[in-house]
């Protein structure tokens, strides 16, 4: 029964269970919660779990460790010992980037639909439809992050 199921559901999903529990407790509850808010910024809330973001945050920083690791043994120096330290840290925190990034894309499309959106509700008001009706219908036509928000 066991060896039915892919090697991915036997090992990387237990893994990627295990590592993202590991990394929500080492995590404080307020760095979460901006986890969370940078996530939802994004508009990756729907694609990407709190779990999913841990787990690889987790599998980066050890990727780096790792790649610290074999740049520190063979010469163990000050400064080897801080490209180690540089490489986890680089990758714990790229997701971090990537999600600012992203971020920043989503506000630039929905402060460029903005006026387009306001002109189309405002119409609708004006046609004789009520606020709530024009938003809706500017939601159902309309494209993008601000149609979807």
């Amino acid at each position: 029964m066991v060896l039915s199921q892919s090697v991915w559901a036997r090992i990387g999903v237990p893994a990627i269970r295990r590592s993202s529990a590991l990394a929500r407790r080492l995590t404080p509850t307020g760095l979460l919660d901006a986890l969370e808010q940078r996530r939802n910024y994004a508009g990756l809330s729907s694609k990407w779990t709190l779990e999913r973001l841990l787990a690889t945050k987790a599998a980066l920083g050890i990727t780096g460790l790792l790649l610290g690791l074999l740049v520190f043994i063979p010469n163990p120096t000050s400064l080897t010992f801080l490209a180690g330290v540089f490489f986890t840290a680089v990758g714990f925190f790229a997701v971090d980037v990537a999600m600012n990034a992203k971020a920043r894309e989503r506000r630039d499309q929905i402060e460029q639909a903005f006026p387009n959106t306001i002109d189309q509700i405002t119409i609708c008001v004006e046609a004789g439809l009520g606020l709530d009706a024009a938003i809706a219908h500017a939601a159902r036509t309309g494209s993008g992050p601000l149609a979807a928000e």
